[in-house]
Protein backbone atom coordinates (compact mmCIF):
# COMPACT_ATOMS: atom_id res chain seq x y z
CA UNK A 1 0.00 0.00 0.00
CA UNK A 2 1.29 3.57 -1.21
CA UNK A 3 -1.01 6.08 0.89
CA UNK A 4 -1.07 9.50 -0.73
CA UNK A 5 -0.25 11.67 1.55
CA UNK A 6 0.25 15.27 1.89
CA UNK A 7 3.04 18.30 3.01
CA UNK A 8 0.29 20.27 4.19
CA UNK A 9 0.98 18.30 7.80
CA UNK A 10 3.68 20.40 7.96
CA UNK A 11 1.69 23.70 8.59
CA UNK A 12 3.59 26.67 9.05
CA UNK A 13 7.35 25.49 9.46
CA UNK A 14 10.00 27.34 11.01
CA UNK A 15 12.81 25.18 9.37
CA UNK A 16 13.47 24.31 6.17
CA UNK A 17 13.38 22.38 4.64
CA UNK A 18 10.77 20.12 5.45
CA UNK A 19 12.36 16.84 6.75
CA UNK A 20 10.19 13.62 7.24
CA UNK A 21 11.03 14.42 11.12
CA UNK A 22 9.60 18.01 11.14
CA UNK A 23 7.24 18.59 13.29
CA UNK A 24 3.29 18.13 12.33
CA UNK A 25 1.10 21.12 12.76
CA UNK A 26 -1.60 20.61 10.07
CA UNK A 27 -3.37 24.50 9.86
CA UNK A 28 -6.58 22.98 8.22
CA UNK A 29 -8.98 20.54 7.95
CA UNK A 30 -7.62 19.25 4.95
CA UNK A 31 -4.30 18.67 6.36
CA UNK A 32 -5.20 17.09 9.46
CA UNK A 33 -7.50 14.82 7.45
CA UNK A 34 -4.47 13.58 5.32
CA UNK A 35 -2.07 13.03 8.67
CA UNK A 36 -4.90 11.33 9.99
CA UNK A 37 -5.03 8.85 6.89
CA UNK A 38 -1.42 8.69 7.00
CA UNK A 39 -1.49 7.80 10.81
CA UNK A 40 -3.74 5.35 10.07
CA UNK A 41 -2.18 3.38 6.95
CA UNK A 42 0.48 2.91 8.99
CA UNK A 43 -0.88 1.64 11.85
CA UNK A 44 -2.58 -1.42 9.83
CA UNK A 45 0.80 -1.64 8.38
CA UNK A 46 2.34 -2.45 12.07
CA UNK A 47 -0.62 -4.13 13.58
CA UNK A 48 -1.33 -6.05 10.57
CA UNK A 49 2.00 -6.42 9.04
CA UNK A 50 0.49 -4.94 5.81
CA UNK A 51 3.16 -3.63 3.67
CA UNK A 52 2.70 0.63 3.92
CA UNK A 53 4.07 3.63 3.04
CA UNK A 54 3.78 7.02 2.96
CA UNK A 55 4.23 9.67 0.25
CA UNK A 56 4.03 12.90 1.14
CA UNK A 57 3.28 14.92 -1.84
CA UNK A 58 4.53 18.85 -1.78
CA UNK A 59 3.18 20.95 -4.93
CA UNK A 60 1.83 18.33 -7.99
CA UNK A 61 1.24 19.91 -11.03
CA UNK A 62 0.90 18.68 -14.74
CA UNK A 63 -1.72 17.68 -17.30
CA UNK A 64 -5.36 18.16 -16.36
CA UNK A 65 -4.31 19.15 -13.11
CA UNK A 66 -8.08 20.73 -11.75
CA UNK A 67 -8.83 24.43 -11.16
CA UNK A 68 -12.50 23.37 -9.29
CA UNK A 69 -12.54 23.16 -5.11
CA UNK A 70 -12.95 26.03 -2.60
CA UNK A 71 -9.63 27.90 -4.79
CA UNK A 72 -8.24 25.39 -7.44
CA UNK A 73 -4.44 24.08 -7.84
CA UNK A 74 -2.79 27.69 -8.94
CA UNK A 75 -1.78 26.13 -12.46
CA UNK A 76 -4.67 25.04 -13.46
CA UNK A 77 -6.35 28.62 -11.84
CA UNK A 78 -3.63 30.58 -14.29
CA UNK A 79 -3.95 28.42 -17.50
CA UNK A 80 -7.83 28.92 -17.66
CA UNK A 81 -7.77 33.17 -17.18
CA UNK A 82 -4.85 32.94 -19.50
CA UNK A 83 -6.81 30.96 -22.23
CA UNK A 84 -9.41 33.63 -21.27
CA UNK A 85 -7.74 36.76 -21.23
CA UNK A 86 -8.22 37.40 -17.81
CA UNK A 87 -5.67 38.85 -15.11
CA UNK A 88 -3.84 36.38 -12.98
CA UNK A 89 -5.06 36.21 -9.11
CA UNK A 90 -2.05 36.16 -7.61
CA UNK A 91 -2.04 35.74 -3.60
CA UNK A 92 -0.39 38.05 -2.03
CA UNK A 93 2.75 40.28 -3.37
CA UNK A 94 3.78 36.63 -5.54
CA UNK A 95 7.26 36.31 -3.97
CA UNK A 96 5.67 33.50 -1.36
CA UNK A 97 7.51 29.87 -3.07
CA UNK A 98 6.42 26.36 -3.40
CA UNK A 99 7.91 23.09 -4.18
CA UNK A 100 6.40 22.37 -7.47
CA UNK A 101 7.11 18.62 -8.74
CA UNK A 102 5.57 17.66 -12.06
CA UNK A 103 3.21 14.41 -12.07
CA UNK A 104 5.49 12.02 -13.89
CA UNK A 105 8.36 12.61 -11.39
CA UNK A 106 5.36 11.98 -8.66
CA UNK A 107 4.12 8.82 -10.47
CA UNK A 108 7.76 7.18 -10.31
CA UNK A 109 7.96 7.69 -6.83
CA UNK A 110 5.11 6.01 -6.05
CA UNK A 111 5.88 3.12 -8.41
CA UNK A 112 9.67 2.85 -6.69
CA UNK A 113 7.68 2.96 -3.17
CA UNK A 114 5.49 0.24 -4.54
CA UNK A 115 8.82 -2.06 -5.84
CA UNK A 116 10.64 -1.66 -2.79
CA UNK A 117 10.87 -4.19 0.05
CA UNK A 118 10.28 -1.70 2.43
CA UNK A 119 7.11 -0.77 4.81
CA UNK A 120 6.32 1.80 7.56
CA UNK A 121 7.97 4.67 6.23
CA UNK A 122 7.12 8.16 5.15
CA UNK A 123 8.84 10.09 2.06
CA UNK A 124 8.68 13.44 1.00
CA UNK A 125 7.99 14.01 -2.64
CA UNK A 126 8.92 17.58 -4.10
CA UNK A 127 12.18 18.72 -6.32
CA UNK A 128 13.84 20.14 -3.44
CA UNK A 129 13.89 23.48 -5.63
CA UNK A 130 10.92 25.97 -4.39
CA UNK A 131 10.01 28.33 -7.30
CA UNK A 132 7.96 31.43 -6.94
CA UNK A 133 4.47 32.21 -7.87
CA UNK A 134 6.00 35.64 -9.70
CA UNK A 135 8.86 33.01 -11.42
CA UNK A 136 5.05 30.81 -12.38
CA UNK A 137 3.62 34.20 -13.51
CA UNK A 138 6.40 34.95 -15.30
CA UNK A 139 6.82 31.72 -17.67
CA UNK A 140 3.41 31.99 -18.85
CA UNK A 141 3.06 35.45 -19.33
CA UNK A 142 0.08 37.81 -18.69
CA UNK A 143 -0.75 40.63 -16.15
CA UNK A 144 -1.46 40.49 -12.77
CA UNK A 145 -3.76 41.41 -10.11
CA UNK A 146 -3.46 40.71 -6.32
CA UNK A 147 -5.74 39.23 -4.13
CA UNK A 148 -5.29 39.32 -0.15
CA UNK A 149 -3.07 36.52 1.08
CA UNK A 150 -5.07 33.78 2.99
CA UNK A 151 -4.48 32.68 6.57
CA UNK A 152 -2.67 29.66 7.39
CA UNK A 153 -0.90 29.19 4.11
CA UNK A 154 3.28 28.98 4.29
CA UNK A 155 5.49 31.40 2.61
CA UNK A 156 7.00 28.22 1.53
CA UNK A 157 7.12 24.71 1.10
CA UNK A 158 10.44 22.85 0.65
CA UNK A 159 10.78 19.17 0.31
CA UNK A 160 14.32 17.61 2.17
CA UNK A 161 14.05 14.63 -0.62
CA UNK A 162 17.05 13.26 0.63
CA UNK A 163 15.64 10.20 2.56
CA UNK A 164 13.73 9.15 -1.00
CA UNK A 165 16.69 9.58 -2.50
CA UNK A 166 18.51 7.92 -0.35
CA UNK A 167 16.17 4.52 -0.06
CA UNK A 168 14.84 4.18 -3.27
CA UNK A 169 17.25 5.94 -5.53
CA UNK A 170 14.57 7.91 -6.73
CA UNK A 171 15.28 11.81 -7.88
CA UNK A 172 12.79 14.38 -10.17
CA UNK A 173 13.84 14.80 -14.12
CA UNK A 174 11.71 17.34 -14.91
CA UNK A 175 12.67 20.94 -14.83
CA UNK A 176 9.85 23.85 -13.45
CA UNK A 177 10.54 25.06 -17.36
CA UNK A 178 10.06 22.20 -19.06
CA UNK A 179 7.62 21.20 -16.85
CA UNK A 180 5.83 24.88 -17.42
CA UNK A 181 6.03 24.07 -21.49
CA UNK A 182 4.11 20.88 -21.09
CA UNK A 183 0.97 22.74 -19.22
CA UNK A 184 0.91 25.82 -21.86
CA UNK A 185 1.33 22.86 -24.75
CA UNK A 186 -2.11 21.31 -23.75
CA UNK A 187 -3.55 24.94 -22.47
CA UNK A 188 -6.56 24.81 -24.61
CA UNK A 189 -7.62 21.51 -21.50
CA UNK A 190 -8.83 24.50 -19.46
CA UNK A 191 -11.04 26.23 -22.21
CA UNK A 192 -14.06 25.15 -20.18
CA UNK A 193 -12.86 25.30 -16.77
CA UNK A 194 -14.25 27.29 -13.87
CA UNK A 195 -12.98 30.96 -14.30
CA UNK A 196 -11.89 32.34 -10.79
CA UNK A 197 -11.42 36.36 -10.48
CA UNK A 198 -10.76 38.33 -7.80
CA UNK A 199 -14.62 38.42 -6.62
CA UNK A 200 -15.24 34.65 -6.66
CA UNK A 201 -12.02 34.30 -4.77
CA UNK A 202 -13.84 36.73 -2.22
CA UNK A 203 -17.05 34.75 -2.19
CA UNK A 204 -15.00 31.95 -1.60
CA UNK A 205 -13.35 33.12 0.88
CA UNK A 206 -16.60 34.48 3.19
CA UNK A 207 -17.90 31.22 2.34
CA UNK A 208 -15.36 29.37 4.38
CA UNK A 209 -15.21 32.07 7.31
CA UNK A 210 -11.55 33.22 6.46
CA UNK A 211 -12.58 36.60 4.79
CA UNK A 212 -14.72 39.45 5.55
CA UNK A 213 -17.80 40.29 3.33
CA UNK A 214 -16.70 43.38 1.36
CA UNK A 215 -18.56 46.38 2.00
CA UNK A 216 -21.13 47.99 -0.27
CA UNK A 217 -19.18 51.44 -1.99
CA UNK A 218 -19.78 54.70 -0.04
CA UNK A 219 -21.15 52.53 3.60
CA UNK A 220 -19.41 54.65 6.50
CA UNK A 221 -19.89 52.93 9.98
CA UNK A 222 -19.06 53.82 13.16
CA UNK A 223 -18.55 50.22 15.75
CA UNK A 224 -20.87 50.29 18.61
CA UNK A 225 -19.00 51.12 21.67
CA UNK A 226 -20.01 48.81 23.96
CA UNK A 227 -18.99 45.45 24.45
CA UNK A 228 -21.65 43.31 24.93
CA UNK A 229 -23.30 39.57 24.03
CA UNK A 230 -24.00 39.55 20.33
CA UNK A 231 -27.72 39.43 20.81
CA UNK A 232 -27.78 42.63 22.65
CA UNK A 233 -25.40 44.47 19.96
CA UNK A 234 -26.37 47.68 18.27
CA UNK A 235 -25.07 48.71 15.30
CA UNK A 236 -24.65 52.20 14.04
CA UNK A 237 -25.27 53.47 10.30
CA UNK A 238 -25.02 57.02 9.71
CA UNK A 239 -27.98 58.42 8.96
CA UNK A 240 -27.31 59.44 5.21
CA UNK A 241 -26.54 55.88 4.54
CA UNK A 242 -28.64 52.32 4.37
CA UNK A 243 -27.93 49.90 6.63
CA UNK A 244 -26.94 47.27 4.61
CA UNK A 245 -23.48 46.43 6.20
CA UNK A 246 -22.70 46.39 9.75
CA UNK A 247 -19.49 45.66 11.90
CA UNK A 248 -19.93 43.74 15.35
CA UNK A 249 -17.83 42.92 19.09
CA UNK A 250 -18.06 40.35 21.03
CA UNK A 251 -17.85 36.60 21.90
CA UNK A 252 -18.96 35.58 18.28
CA UNK A 253 -16.06 37.81 16.80
CA UNK A 254 -13.67 35.97 18.57
CA UNK A 255 -10.59 34.75 15.76
CA UNK A 256 -12.33 36.02 13.19
CA UNK A 257 -9.34 38.18 12.20
CA UNK A 258 -6.34 39.83 13.06
CA UNK A 259 -8.68 43.30 14.46
CA UNK A 260 -11.42 40.56 15.62
CA UNK A 261 -14.26 42.31 13.97
CA UNK A 262 -16.03 40.00 11.61
CA UNK A 263 -18.02 41.66 8.65
CA UNK A 264 -21.93 40.88 9.04
CA UNK A 265 -24.31 41.20 5.94
CA UNK A 266 -27.62 42.45 6.50
CA UNK A 267 -30.21 41.35 4.19
CA UNK A 268 -32.24 44.37 3.95
CA UNK A 269 -32.10 47.96 5.50
CA UNK A 270 -34.28 48.58 8.28
CA UNK A 271 -35.98 51.99 9.77
CA UNK A 272 -34.00 52.73 13.21
CA UNK A 273 -34.87 50.16 15.81
CA UNK A 274 -35.91 47.31 13.68
CA UNK A 275 -34.20 43.73 14.22
CA UNK A 276 -33.44 42.21 11.45
CA UNK A 277 -31.29 38.55 10.61
CA UNK A 278 -27.70 38.71 9.70
CA UNK A 279 -25.70 35.69 8.71
CA UNK A 280 -22.39 36.80 10.57
CA UNK A 281 -19.50 36.07 7.87
CA UNK A 282 -17.09 34.34 11.09
CA UNK A 283 -17.97 31.27 12.22
CA UNK A 284 -19.70 30.34 9.50
CA UNK A 285 -23.46 30.10 9.43
CA UNK A 286 -24.62 31.22 13.01
CA UNK A 287 -27.08 34.10 12.75
CA UNK A 288 -27.79 36.40 15.03
CA UNK A 289 -30.20 38.85 15.72
CA UNK A 290 -28.65 42.82 15.16
CA UNK A 291 -30.72 46.07 15.86
CA UNK A 292 -30.38 48.67 13.42
CA UNK A 293 -29.38 52.13 15.44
Amino acid sequence: LVYAASSSCYGLAEELPNSETAPIQPEYPYALSKWLGERAALHWAQVYKLPAVSIRMFNVYGPRVRTTGVYGAVFGVFLAQKIHDRPFTVVGDGTQTRDFVFVTDVARAFLAAAVAPISGQVYNVGAGNPQSINRLVELIGGPVVHVPARPGEPRCTWADIRKIQRDLGWKPVVSFEDGVKVMLSQIDYWKDAPLWTPESIQQAQVARGVAAAPEPPGAVFRQAAEQVPVRQQTVRGEPEHPLRHAEIRGPRAKGASAAGVPAVQVPEAGPVGDEVEATLAVPLGLKDTLRCA
